[in-house]
C-alpha cells in the first residue's frame, strides 16, 4: 500500500492552464477517432457491397434474380421505390400474361375467364363461378305468399391470393319479383361488396393485400421476391401490380388506420418517445448498390408496457427539431418518457417528462471506458457504477409482478440507492478541484442533477422503465447497420411506408395475426359512411379469429 509521501514523491503538479490543454487534447483524440472508426466502417460495408455485386455478376441467370430479389428483402419504401421510380426491372423475366391494375374493369374480368377456364374437376383451378343460392323461404313473396321469379342478376368478381395461389371468383346476385302481386326484391349484392370490394373498379379482395403486406413487412419478403414465388407456382403477378395495389389501398384506407391509432396515442396520459438517427440510402444506376445518403431521425412512439391498448407509430424527419415532435403530439397532455427531453420542448405547458436511468447507464459507461484500471478501484464512477448495477439487478427481481408489488418494492428497496447517487452527485460537485473542469464522470453527476427531478418519476410511477428497451427495440430495424432495414431516398418521400409499418408492429404488438387483422378491417372500413364509428374496428377490440392463436 503507497504511503502519503511515496503518493506525494510519485504525483506531478500542472497548472490550470496545463491542464485546460491536456482535456483539449483529450477530446480532439477521442473526435477523430470516432471519425476513423466510423470512416473505416463504410469502408468495410462498401467493401461488402462490392463482393456482393460480384457474387452476382458471376451467378447464372436464375440465381442472379434470386440473388437481385434478395437485395430488396429489407427495403421498407419498395413500393414507392418501384412506383415513383421505376428502379426495379423484370427484364430477366419471361414474357407472358400480367394481370395489369390499370385494366377496366369489363376487359379484366373477360381476361380473367379467358387465362383461367372454369375446370370443377381441376383442384387447383384458379377460376371459380358460383351463382348465390336463396332458402326457400326467401323466394316466397312476403305479400301474397307466391313464389317470386329472378328479374335480374349481378354479377361480382374478386382476385386474392389464396395457398399461393391466384383465384379469381365470379359471383351472380339475383334480383326477384312476384307476377302475382307486383312485389320486387332488388340484387341483393350487398354481401360480395361487404366481403370484396377493397379498391375502386378492381377485382381485389381484403385477403389479397392483407396477404402481400404481411409477406412484405412481417416476413422481409420483398415484392420482387413475391413475384418470383408467384412465378414458380404458375402465377403470374408482377412487383409493379402489387406495389399499385398497395399503394391505392394503403393511402385510401391503411393510412386511415393510422390516423386513428395516432388520435388514440395522444389520449394517452404516458407514452414513450426517442428519436434516432438513421442513414437513408440510394440506388445506382445498376439498380443493385445501395450508397448510403444523408442522416435522418425516426422518432418513435409507443404506449406504457402496462396498457392494454399497444400503439406502436413511427414518424421521420430530417432534423431533431422538438417543431416534429410538437406537431405529430398535437392536444397531447400527460406524461412522456425519454432521455432528452430537449427533444419535446415545443409542446403545450401541460406536458409533463420522465427520464429513464439508460442515459445515465450511458454516461458511466463511458466513464469507466476512458478510465485507466488502475485508476477505476474506489473513483466515483465505479462506484455510482456499482448503485446503478444493483438498481438494475433489483428492477429485474420484480419484472412482470403486479404494479402494487413494484411500486411497493422501489418505494422501499430503490429509492434508498437512487437517493444515495443523487447525494454522491452533489458531493462530485462541491469537492470537485476545478469549477471549469471537464471530465466524464462530471457528465454523469451534471446529468443527474439536472433532471433529478424527472429521474425520481421512476420511484412515483410503476410504469416508468428503468431503460428505454422498450422504446428503442421497434426502431432497432432501421439502426442496426447492415442487418436493419434499408429505407430508400424517393421524390416522394417514405412517409406513407413508414405508416404501413407501423400499423404492421402495432398488428403484432398486440398480438393480432396481420393477415386475418387487416382482411377484417378492410373488409369494414370500406362499406362505412363519411361519419364512422370507427372504435370496433381498432386492433385491441379485433375479434377472436384475428388473434394469432387462432391462425393456421
Amino acid at each position: 500500500m503507497l504511503t502519503e509521501e511515496k503518493k506525494k514523491a510519485l504525483s506531478i503538479t500542472i497548472t490550470k492552464k496545463e491542464y485546460e490543454r491536456l482535456i483539449q487534447n483529450e477530446t480532439k483524440y477521442f473526435f477523430y477517432k470516432e471519425k476513423f472508426l466510423e470512416k473505416k466502417q463504410e469502408n468495410d460495408e462498401l467493401n461488402e457491397e462490392v463482393v456482393k455485386l460480384r457474387m452476382i455478376a458471376r451467378a447464372s441467370r436464375e440465381e442472379k434474380i434470386n440473388m437481385i430479389a434478395d437485395r430488396f428483402d429489407r427495403i421498407i419504401n419498395e413500393v414507392e421505390l418501384i412506383t415513383d421510380r421505376k428502379e426495379i426491372h423484370t427484364s430477366e423475366f419471361e414474357e407472358g400474361a400480367h394481370i395489369n391494375p390499370e385494366i377496366e374493369y369489363n376487359n379484366l374480368v373477360s381476361y380473367m375467364r379467358k387465362l383461367y377456364p372454369n375446370d370443377r374437376s381441376d383442384k387447383q383451378k384458379n377460376y371459380f363461378f358460383s351463382r348465390l343460392t336463396y332458402d326457400r323461404r326467401d323466394m316466397i313473396c312476403p305479400v301474397c305468399n307466391a313464389k317470386l321469379k329472378i328479374k335480374s342478376e349481378y354479377p361480382e368478381s374478386s382476385f386474392s391470393l389464396v395457398d399461393d395461389r391466384a383465384v379469381y371468383e365470379d359471383m351472380i346476385f339475383c334480383g326477384f319479383y312476384c307476377r302475382k302481386c307486383g312485389y320486387i326484391r332488388p340484387n341483393v349484392y350487398g354481401y360480395s361488396k361487404y366481403n370484396n370490394t377493397v379498391l375502386e373498379n378492381k377485382v381485389i379482395s381484403a385477403s389479397t393485400i392483407a396477404d402481400i403486406l404481411e409477406k412484405k413487412f412481417t416476413n422481409n419478403k420483398s415484392l420482387l421476391y413475391q413475384e418470383l414465388c408467384w412465378k414458380e407456382n404458375g402465377i403470374r403477378l408482377s412487383c409493379q401490380t402489387e406495389a399499385a395495389w398497395i399503394r391505392e389501398a394503403g393511402e385510401k384506407w391503411i393510412t386511415r388506420l393510422y390516423d386513428m391509432l395516432h388520435d388514440e396515442l395522444v389520449k394517452m396520459d404516458l407514452i414513450y418517445s426517442e428519436a434516432y438517427m438513421y442513414r437513408l440510402h440510394t440506388l445506382s444506376p445498376s439498380n443493385l448498390m445501395l450508397d448510403k445518403g444523408k442522416a435522418y431521425y425516426i422518432w418513435v412512439y409507443r404506449t406504457d408496457h402496462f396498457n392494454k391498448k399497444k400503439i406502436i407509430l413511427f414518424d421521420s424527419a430530417e432534423y431533431n427539431d422538438p417543431s416534429v415532435s410538437a406537431d405529430f403530439l398535437k392536444n397531447f397532455k400527460g406524461t412522456i418518457q425519454t432521455c432528452i427531453p430537449e427533444y419535446y420542448s415545443n409542446l403545450s405547458g401541460g406536458v409533463r417528462f420522465a427520464i429513464c436511468w439508460q442515459r445515465v447507464g450511458v454516461l458511466i459507461d463511458r466513464a469507466l471506458d476512458n478510465l485507466p484500471e488502475s485508476a477505476r478501484g474506489g473513483s466515483y464512477a465505479q462506484r455510482v457504477s456499482d448503485l446503478y448495477k444493483k438498481l438494475l439487478r433489483m428492477e429485474e427481481s420484480v419484472a412482470g409482478m403486479d404494479p402494487d408489488i413494484i411500486s411497493h418494492f422501489r418505494s422501499i428497496k430503490c429509492r434508498p440507492i437512487i437517493d444515495r447517487i443523487i447525494s454522491m452527485a452533489h458531493e462530485f460537485i462541491d469537492n470537485r478541484r476545478s469549477p471549469d473542469g471537464i471530465g466524464f464522470t462530471l457528465r454523469i453527476f451534471e446529468y443527474i442533477l439536472k433532471h433529478e427531478k424527472e429521474l425520481l418519476t421512476y420511484i412515483d410511477d410503476y410504469r416508468i422503465e428503468l431503460d428505454d428497451g422498450w422504446c428503442c427495440n421497434p426502431a432497432a430495424v432501421f439502426t442496426d447497420g447492415e442487418n436493419g432495414k434499408k429505407i430508400i431516398e424517393t421524390p416522394s418521400g417514405h412517409a406513407f411506408s413508414i405508416k404501413l409499418y407501423s400499423v404492421i408492429k402495432t398488428i403484432e404488438a398486440n398480438e393480432l395475426n396481420p393477415t386475418r387483422y387487416l382482411t377484417f378491417f378492410l373488409k369494414n372500413i370500406t362499406n362505412m359512411g363519411e361519419n364512422p364509428d370507427t372504435e370496433y374496428l381498432l386492433p385491441w377490440n379485433a375479434p377472436k379469429e384475428c388473434f394469432d392463436l387462432f391462425s393456421d
